[in-house]
């Protein structure tokens, strides 16, 4: 019997209260029911946004790191200390 029916059946005779148990109880499962389905509910929702998170969105990449600047040479060095006092 759905609860709606138990608590029509008591509204229409308040004197018979035999249904109300049952009416509790179907109640009970039904709010056991909806807690259930909200975590499960959750529980997909938090997947969706990880999965989101995973696909790549065009034009969002990262910008490439500069390649550093190849490091001098001892020649090199020296030609551009003996061109730095060229200058003076």
């Amino acid at each position: 019997m759905s609860l709606a029916k138990l608590l029509k059946s008591i509204i229409d005779n308040p004197e018979d209260l035999s249904t109300l148990p049952q009416a509790v109880e179907l109640a009970s499962k039904m709010e056991e029911e909806s807690t259930s389905h909200l975590d499960r509910i959750a529980t997909l929702q938090d997947n969706y946004r990880k999965l989101l998170q995973m696909v790549p969105i065009p034009g969002n990449e990262p910008e490439p790191e500069p390649e550093p600047e190849p490091l001098a040479t001892p020649d090199q060095a020296v030609a551009e200390i003996i061109e730095g006092m060229k200058n003076y």
